[in-house]
Parts: structure tokens; sequence; C-alpha cells
């Protein structure tokens, strides 16, 4: 059996372990919790629960603090794995390469192009050496309504 051929048992044999551990996990946590941490989370929970239960005036704050810090706790997990997955897979990803990330981060261009309007004629008009579509495809744009130069007379630059 060649090298090429050997997926084909690795990986049903990997799944195949995997669905064994977790039948005798779900089978130990069904009938001896305490051998699994697990069962004995569930347990410390169970004793925490019953013993903010005893005395909920003194400990109602306690408690409810407890909880909201778990919550905290799991999302800003949550967040951190999410992060952490996306950079790995932007990194990992076949189309990534070193050129990109020097022109995003060594960009000289303007990000916000210089706009003037010429008050004669109720047009605006792009700089020269800034990039933008609006300008390719048409550079002289009338982006107000009507020609009321009273109206917008303080704009000289947008």
């Amino acid at each position: 059996m060649g090298n090429e051929h050997l997926e084909y048992v690795f990986v049903p044999l990997g799944l195949l372990v995997f669905f064994l551990y977790h039948m005798w996990l779900l089978f130990t946590i069904l009938r001896e919790p305490h051998r699994t941490v697990i069962g004995l989370n569930a347990e410390s929970r169970h004793q925490w629960v019953q013993a903010m239960m005893s005395d909920p005036f003194k400990n109602g704050v306690l408690a409810v603090q407890t909880i909201r810090n778990n919550i905290m706790a799991s999302t800003l997990l949550a967040t951190t794995a999410i992060t952490l997955s996306s950079l790995i897979g932007i990194f990992a990803s076949s189309s990534w390469s070193s050129d990109d990330t020097s022109s995003i981060l060594h960009s000289t261009s303007s990000i916000k192009p210089r706009i003037t309007r010429d008050l004669l004629s109720d047009s605006f008009t792009k700089e020269s050496g800034t990039i933008d579509v609006e300008s390719a495809v048409e550079p002289h744009y009338y982006p107000l309504a009507g020609n009321n130069l009273t109206q917008n007379a303080a704009v000289d630059n947008v």
C-alpha cells in the first residue's frame, strides 16, 4: 500500500477512535461521574448553589456577581478564539502574500481626496494626483440638488 492510500486507512481509524472515546466518556459520566472532570465540576457547582441558596440575603450579590463574571470571561474567551482563528486563517490561506501587507501598511496615497467647488459653474472638481472612481468616470459632477448658489456659498472644500 502506497503513501497515497494511507488516508483511506487513517481517516476512518481516527474517526473510530474519536467516537469510541466519546462513547466511553458518556458512559463514564452517567455511571461514575466522580471519575471525570465534568462530573467533579458539576458536583462542585451543585454544592456552590446550595451554599448560595442557604442565605440569599447575605449571598445574593455574590451569586449575581459570580455569574456575571463567568459570562464576561466566556465572552472574552470566545472573542479571543474567533480573533485568533481568523488570524490563523488569514496567514494560512494560499492567497496571502507579503506584498499585501506592505501595500496596506506603507500606503502614501491620500485616503480622503480633496474636492474643490467652482462657484461660477456650481460644479465640483477633484484635485489632480488623487485617485478616485468618480473622477476617472466623470471629472465634473454635480452632487448638490438644484443650482442654489446662496444656500451653499460658504462651501469651498468638502
